[in-house]
């Protein structure tokens, strides 16, 4: 198939997940061409592909004016900027979102989603965010689901060219800001005796947030993106309350995850060892904290290496990168039929 890909750059982070999944599209054959915007593509391109909300209005404008299939995908449609629900129940509390910026949430959500209602074939990340879609739009849209999948070459190959060493660390990688919840892991550490290090790998505006509410009790060391790796597989633990590729990417790394029983996480990641902490409870958090910190390694070790074979064999709704692309690349194709 000859396919003109549309999805934004990211500076902080560097090459994104979605321009890995369009790279991998070559490697099973495809013509592909790949940016943020297009005015014009090739004549003779057989299918648009939107890998963010942010550029479906390119695609559906492309689709129109060249008459071509488009497939179309939203990484999740957040409750609580939709008013589905509150943000009281994302753990955001105290810091209520004014009323003028919710209804600047909505819109902007009503405008991707009548461009991506409009595409061939649309997906989300989880089959879970179905539901809010439905009630979002009102109307019984099909929807697929077009699940994340590490990439594990890129893993074996850090593996395989590092010593790594344990050392009394945590991490935590996302973006700063308040529905991430990473000031959870903040206030958990304070309810333990633990005086090594947190790394908070990420940017974001929510950085001078994190240091007015630690007050120096721990030591927090900021990262950029590309220290993902070396800070994940030095760490004792890796909490992520709230990201699809994390906690795979620990268990490869042979680092153990703690997460929130939210039903996200949970459809990615039954069966697994990751730890699953109830959700916005902080007390239970640092509870689960303090006992995978306490975990014999050599336990630990062998709980990842189960976990690294479920990926592996597709027995989880997370998959090998290899895998999701051939996932992604048969989705594709149901937007030309």
């Amino acid at each position: 198939m000859k396919l003109a890909i549309l999805t934004p750059n990211n500076a902080e982070t560097g090459k994104t997940p979605e321009q890995i999944y369009a790279e991998g599209l070559r490697t099973l054959g495809n013509d592909v061409i790949l940016g943020e915007t297009f005015k014009i593509i090739p004549e003779d391109t057989d299918v648009i592909v939107s890998l963010s909300e942010t550029t479906v209005k390119n695609a559906y404008d492309l689709a129109k004016k060249y008459n071509k299939p488009y497939y179309s995908h939203m990484e999740w449609l957040p409750e609580w900027r939709i008013f589905v629900s509150s943000e009281e129940e994302w753990g955001m509390e105290k810091r209520l979102i004014p009323y003028e910026v919710k209804m600047h949430y909505i819109r902007t959500y009503m405008y991707y989603t009548q461009y991506w209602l409009m595409a061939n074939v649309r997906s989300l990340s989880a089959k879970c965010f179905n539901d809010t879609a439905q009630k979002f739009i009102g109307l019984q849209a099909p929807i697929l689901t077009k699940y994340l999948g590490p990439d594990t070459y890129k893993l074996k190959e850090f593996l395989s060219s590092n010593t790594i060493k344990k050392k009394n660390e945590i991490t935590c990688v996302a973006r700063f800001v308040p529905h991430k919840r990473l000031h959870h892991v903040i206030q958990a550490l304070k309810y333990i005796k633990f005086d090594g290090i947190l790394n908070l790998v990420g940017y974001g505006e929510e950085k001078r947030f994190y240091d007015m509410i630690n007050n120096e009790h721990i030591k927090i060391n900021y990262l950029p993106s590309s220290e993902k790796l070396k800070a994940m597989s030095r760490s004792k633990v890796v909490v992520a309350l709230w990201s699809g590729i994390v906690p795979a990417e620990a268990m490869y790394l042979g680092t153990p995850c703690i997460t929130y029983d939210s039903p996200y996480m949970k459809e990615l990641y039954k069966g697994t060892n990751i730890v699953f902490s109830p959700n916005n409870n902080v007390l239970e958090l640092s509870k689960n904290i303090e006992k995978v910190l306490n975990k014999p390694y050599k336990e630990i070790k062998e709980e990842c290496k189960q976990d690294v074979e479920m990926i592996e064999s597709g027995k989880i709704n997370t998959h090998t990168l290899k895998d999701s692309v051939i996932i992604l690349n048969g989705i594709i194709k149901e937007a030309v039929k």
